[in-house]
């Protein structure tokens, strides 16, 4: 609100309406107006329906991914059924931010074994926290690993350099066009 006393000062100084949203607000307008006029009406959709976010995953409820290791390196791997029974809270935070692969037999992390159960498995799936191999590991050069938060903060030419490279050449990480499918547009995303 502005800091007149009459309302229609208050309004004008702070909000603009163009053509653009003038028309959105009639087609809302007259939507609900047919609605509350005919209720039987239906309003064809807007847009168009979305796949489901776990559609076409897989995902074995035996299958182990990597949790974490304990200071010792000393890993801790779980499975889909245990990830199941936890809290919608605790799975999210599980598939979001455990995503480091682990050194032994297994590597996989929640949200690459347990598609279905994280809704991570969708052509544009991207998680910000998700980890990608970023170069080196080649002539005794240690591998670099960024995150998909790292690779948007990247100005333009970095960004199209890392989402170019095709193959990791070290470690069990995907590239940038694998793991963080959105910011490098991979097949239209």
């Amino acid at each position: 609100t502005g800091s007149s006393d009459i309302d229609v000062q208050k309004m004008t100084a702070f909000y603009h309406f163009d053509a653009a949203s003038l028309l959105i607000i009639g087609d809302r307008i007259a939507t609900a107006l047919a609605t509350l006029l005919d209720p039987d009406a239906t309003r064809p959709p807007t847009a168009e329906p979305t796949e489901s976010p776990t559609k076409g995953c897989t995902q074995s409820k035996k299958a182990q991914f990597f949790l974490k290791a304990n200071k010792n390196g000393k890993e801790t791997l779980k499975n889909c059924k245990w990830l199941e029974k936890k809290t919608d809270k605790l799975k999210k935070k599980i598939c979001a931010k455990f995503v480091a692969h682990g050194t032994g037999e297994v590597q996989e992390s929640a949200q690459e074994a347990c598609q279905k159960t994280c809704a991570s498995c969708g052509a544009c799936y991207q998680n910000m926290n998700s980890i990608f191999f970023a170069g080196g590991g080649k002539g005794g050069k240690e591998p670099v690993y960024l995150t998909c938060e790292q690779l948007k903060q990247r100005n333009k030419t970095q960004k199209k350099k890392l989402c170019r490279i095709k193959v990791a050449a070290a470690g069990t990480y995907g590239v940038a066009k694998d793991v963080c499918r959105v910011i490098c547009a991979t097949n239209g995303c």
